[in-house]
């Protein structure tokens, strides 16, 4: 059999290819049959949300009567959502998308939202059946089955009456929220755009609200009693998913998704996973609630992901005219050789916890000022006015507890904050009520305990000066602070020949209070000059 060549699109952008899986049954191989149509105005079909798995394409599929193969998870859900009496037709991306020709698949990528908005269902492959999987799909639809979305809230679970599950299905639904589906960067965007959503493990399927619902009565029960904890193989590394897909269920609300700004999600799902590292900016842009249609920030496989990372810091610094997004930086690997001052979003960064659930800081250093930046064209160099504070003269791994309880104080109230921010159904996901005292701090261990599954050392310093910092970043001696034009926390750097310097990461200082700075500068005790940051 031949293999399969895509026919390319004519000059219409907003056109898509379908699959159409035929109807068979289990003995028979699988037979598509690919079409073009019109976004929005073609037949009604389904999008898959699923993980391409490894990379390897294992399976064979016939298509328009050519061999096309795909990976063995992707085979195993075209054979379960095959229908035996009726054609299916589906959207499923690494089908209808030629993924080898870069200037469609650009295009394509960019109308993905659309695409599942387009859809009359999102079906949500979690794989094959395994590890007592249906033992966990059963408890998830006793948990949830009582949910009425036209009626109830997600964070009414705190109010539904306990449910006996047994510590064989605990353990059950420990490893099914630890499936790979959960870790994908793009799962955000395409459940969150459609209100019609089924999840399928193997033979087993349970609508998408009653998965919410359950994952809202289980963060909650987490909270006040030992059963959840079978959850776990160690730490609550398996409650995160549960307040990860909670929190796609709210930004798929108008009212919430007001509060999803890009560098906010790119913080907040920073431990997310994506097989090209550039879809973890791609996978957000289109449900980013401050990223206009016509920005200039679109997907772009042509680019390289230091062009694409680099792209995205002048983006978000021109649009939000302030330089917070330097405080996911730290000094990384050389994987895709980027500047200090652009993050590397393909890794996760345990530094990302102490705020990733806060919009903004506590206090703002840098007062209400407006970032003064300069992007020399074809340069690798961001130039930046700031303030000199002092220089680091002494470092210890030992840091002054003061310091590290502040520290946690800090922490903690940026999450509250951000408790208040996004709402009752982050309250939920907590297990604190919307009335009433609120439960045990044992609620909240899983954010603890995701700091330290990828632990950092927190270190002081004291500067020439007497200031006394502490960092989770890598000090040394002779790195200068500085307060950088709008930017809310002091930022370490270090010096490098030719008057420019590196971003080592950010510093908290005790005795900089908010706008503290700026007054200086106002008063002339301080003076405002560039740093030119590599």
């Amino acid at each position: 059999m031949p293999s399969f060549v895509y026919a390319p699109f004519d000059d219409n952008r907003h056109r898509v290819r379908l699959l159409i899986i035929k109807s068979g049954s289990s003995p028979d191989a699988i037979d598509c049959h690919l079409i073009q149509v019109p976004l929005g105005d073609g037949p009604s079909f389904e999008a898959l949300s699923y993980t391409w798995g490894t990379p390897e394409f294992t399976s064979s599929i016939s298509l328009n009567g050519t061999d096309f193969q795909v990976t063995q998870n992707l085979g195993s859900a075209l054979k379960r959502l095959r229908l035996e009496n009726e054609d299916r037709i589906m959207w499923i991306d690494a089908i209808c998308i030629d993924q080898a020709n870069i200037p469609e698949k650009s295009q394509q990528v960019q109308q993905m939202r659309h695409i599942f908005q387009s859809a009359s269902r999102v079906v949500i492959w979690l794989g094959p059946e395994a590890e007592d999987s249906n033992i966990a799909m059963a408890a998830i639809e006793r948990m949830g089955g009582s949910f009425d979305s036209a009626t109830m809230r997600l964070e009414d679970a705190c109010n539904v009456p306990d449910v006996d599950i047994s510590n064989t299905a605990w353990q059950a639904l420990g490893r099914l929220f630890r499936r790979s589906w959960y870790k994908r960067s793009w799962i955000l965007q395409e459940v969150s755009a459609s209100e019609n959503g089924i999840v399928v493990c193997g033979p087993q399927s349970v609508p998408w609200t009653t998965f919410c619902f359950a994952a809202a009565y289980i963060s909650y029960r987490a909270g006040r009693e030992p059963g959840p904890s079978l959850l776990k193989d160690s730490g609550y590394e398996a409650l995160y998913p549960l307040c990860f897909f909670l929190f796609i269920r709210t930004i798929s609300e108008d009212s919430r998704r007001r509060e999803t700004g890009l560098l906010r999600l790119l913080t907040q799902f920073r431990h997310c996973e994506a097989t090209d590292p550039r879809d973890k900016v791609y996978a957000l842009l289109g449900i980013a609630s401050d990223m206009p249609d016509d920005a200039d920030l679109k997907p772009n496989y042509a680019k390289s992901v230091a062009e694409v990372y680099q792209d995205l810091v002048e983006f978000i610094v021109k649009k939000d005219r302030n330089l917070d997004i330097l405080r996911a930086c730290h000094i990384s690997g050389p994987e895709h050789d980027l500047p200090s001052w652009v993050p590397d979003w393909s890794r996760a960064s345990s530094i990302q916890a102490l705020h990733s659930f806060a919009s903004q800081s506590i206090g703002r250093v840098a007062g209400n000022s407006v970032a003064v930046t300069h992007f020399p064209k074809d340069s690798s160099t961001l130039v930046a006015q700031g303030v000199y504070v002092d220089i680091v003269i002494e470092i210890s791994d030992q840091p002054e507890n003061s310091l590290v309880e502040q520290l946690a104080d800090n922490i903690m109230n940026e999450v509250l904050n951000a408790i208040e921010t996004n709402g009752p159904a982050i309250r939920a996901a907590m297990g604190i009520s919307s009335e009433g005292p609120p439960v045990p701090i044992s609620s909240v261990r899983y954010l603890g305990d995701s700091f330290s599954s990828n632990p950092r050392p927190v270190s002081s310093f004291w500067t020439d000066t007497e200031l006394l910092g502490v960092t989770q970043a890598s000090p040394m001696y002779g790195d200068i602070i500085c307060v950088l034009l709008g930017c809310s926390v002091p930022l370490i750097l270090r010096p490098q020949e030719d008057d420019v310097y590196r971003l080592v990461g950010e510093a908290k200082i005790t005795a900089l209070r908010l706008g503290g700075v700026m007054k200086d500068v106002e008063e002339g005790r301080k003076t405002v000059r560039e740093f030119h940051i590599v």
